[in-house]
């Protein structure tokens, strides 16, 4: 039987509802992801910083792209680097119905990311209006890749927030490393890993299709998604061009 993340916490589910922390499962993905555009308008301060840690990734991708000279350079090599995308483990959101593994965006697609970022740019830079005209994600990236894409870029403001409710909730806590830093997080009392906490202020529902009458609302969900991260990424990229 799949176990809650307040019963793996051994805390009550209302002092999870009282703090707005989603309370899923630890041991299978939930059909929910992280929104980016949802953390421009976050009140919770390592969240609100997250929002701007994602649009500072994509600025430094536009100085990498602007000094690539051709695609097997440094600048392009560390480019794609910086658009490969694995999931965090221990969030439990995706669409894996047996467990916690997900998909992220790997080499392939970020290689292909990152020329079609390179094309973006070069024609933004002469004409602005490129940055609204043509989006950087494409089809082949859902929701669930956009949710990891976002994770990873403000993984250190998910770790900061899960040690100060660690703290305020009173949770037992292990100690992981982050870069250089240390920090205590909350864990699982049964099976001793890791649980990192998420406000549901910054979660959707995955768009899951039950029957082909639905394939198209999906679609349309999926397209609309891509369409506000594309806007967040093309407005970074357009003001980072004006620097």
């Amino acid at each position: 039987m799949a176990t809650k993340i307040n019963e793996a916490l051994k805390i009550s589910e209302e002092k999870l509802e009282r703090e707005g922390i989603f309370n899923g499962f630890v041991d299978i993905d939930s059909k929910f992801y992280v929104d980016p555009h949802l953390l421009e308008f976050s009140t919770i301060q390592e969240f609100a910083e997250g929002y701007k840690a994602f649009k500072k990734h994509f600025e430094d991708i536009v100085k990498l792209l602007d000094a690539t000279k051709d695609i097997n350079d440094r600048f392009f090599r560390e480019a794609v680097k910086r658009l490969i995308f694995k999931e965090i483990p221990y969030l439990g959101l995706g669409y894996a119905k047996n467990d916690v593994s997900g998909s992220g965006i790997g080499e392939e697609i970020a290689k292909n990311l990152a020329k079609t970022a390179m094309q973006i740019i070069e024609e933004g830079i002469k004409d602005p209006t490129f940055f609204e005209l043509v989006g950087l994600i494409e089809k082949n990236i859902g929701p669930d890749r956009i949710s990891d894409m976002t994770t990873k870029i403000i993984q250190k403001n998910i770790i900061e927030y899960n040690q100060r409710k660690a703290r305020e909730l009173g949770l037992k806590t292990k100690n992981v490393k982050f870069r250089q830093d240390n920090y205590s997080v909350p864990y699982n009392t049964f099976t001793g890993r890791i649980i990192f906490l998420l406000p549901k202020s910054i979660l959707r529902n995955l768009p899951i299709a039950h029957d082909w009458s639905e394939v198209d609302f999906v679609a349309a969900q999926n397209q609309a998604l891509r369409n506000k991260v594309n806007k967040i990424i093309g407005n970074t990229w357009k003001d980072a061009t004006k620097k």
